[in-house]
């Protein structure tokens, strides 16, 4: 790939083991990665931008659980819907659920990065008898907690959507990224960064941003894991410790070098750090 030349290749070309799912309203791509029929299932939300193409480098690494990852509309392998953004989200949660029935999983943990915790949070509250953990990764559920933010995050919502094709890969992924960034994993980030449909990502951008879920942490019932980073620019370690005074069964771990990116800069350790959370509670289910 030519770094110096990138162009929008929305959407990608769909492999085989990425399966559709329809309803009246909308119709979902979904890749579920069965590791062990017998293993207990996650259930993913990516954040700004993202895919299941983003999230190849990671989940390979959580190999002790199945996972299922659904592509929000306009993203990666999911047609773009022509639903209201609001409408949007709402849909592709009820689809997230008949794909969930489908499969026939009953139970199920959740993981939200960045600004999928404010989506898994919401499917949370419409399926919470069912989840058995949830994990905030790098991730807050009030993005705009005082004036800078307000002011950060409205500022680069009018440069996306001036620009989306050299904002998103040349201004905020090296922004975001970390020390054990390389070339190649940079310019394979800027490429995957460019598989979705620019104007469903800012739909999307411009719908989530501006919602505030602080005061429904306390409704969360199971066991929460609130991993976070250092180096972090977007959600720094003091978002992190606010959100774990008003969430019940909480526990905190700050990881000390890691930035936003952590799952591509360090898939293998984010996997481990996930799984030994899950793991030290499956005696205490299967009782």
């Amino acid at each position: 790939m030519n770094k110096n030349k990138i162009t929008n290749q929305y959407p990608p070309e769909r492999p085989e083991d990425i399966k559709l799912f329809h309803t009246d309203q909308i119709t979902i791509a979904y890749q579920y990665i069965v590791n062990d029929p017998a293993y207990e299932t996650i259930i993913f939300f990516y954040g700004f931008d993202g895919s299941i193409c983003q999230m190849e480098i990671l989940l390979p690494h959580i190999s002790n659980y199945n996972i299922l990852l659904a592509d929000y509309p306009g993203h990666c392998y999911s047609p773009i819907s022509h639903l209201s953004p609001e409408k949007q989200l709402k849909e592709y949660q009820k689809a997230l659920e008949g794909i969930i029935e489908k499969l026939g999983i009953q139970t199920y943990h959740l993981i939200g990065y960045s600004f999928g915790g404010i989506m898994a949070l919401e499917f949370y509250l419409r399926n919470k008898s069912k989840i058995k953990s949830f994990v905030f990764f790098n991730s807050s559920v009030n993005f705009r907690y005082n004036w800078f933010q307000k002011f950060f995050y409205t500022c680069f919502e009018f440069f996306i959507s001036l620009n989306f094709n050299f904002v998103i890969p040349y201004l905020a992924i090296p922004l975001l990224t970390d020390r054990y960034f390389n070339e190649e994993l940079m310019n394979t980030s800027r490429e995957v960064s460019l598989y979705n449909d620019p104007q469903s990502v800012l739909n999307q951008f411009h719908i989530t941003i501006r919602k505030n879920l602080d005061s429904r942490l306390n409704e969360i019932e199971c066991p929460v894991y609130l991993l976070g980073s250092k180096k972090d620019i977007l959600v720094l370690p003091g978002t992190i410790h606010k959100m774990a005074q008003k969430t019940p069964q909480c526990e905190v771990h700050i990881e000390q070098k890691f930035g936003h990116i952590t799952f591509a800069s360090r898939p293998e350790d984010v996997a481990k750090l996930i799984s030994n959370f899950l793991d030290q509670y499956k005696k205490k289910w299967s009782n």
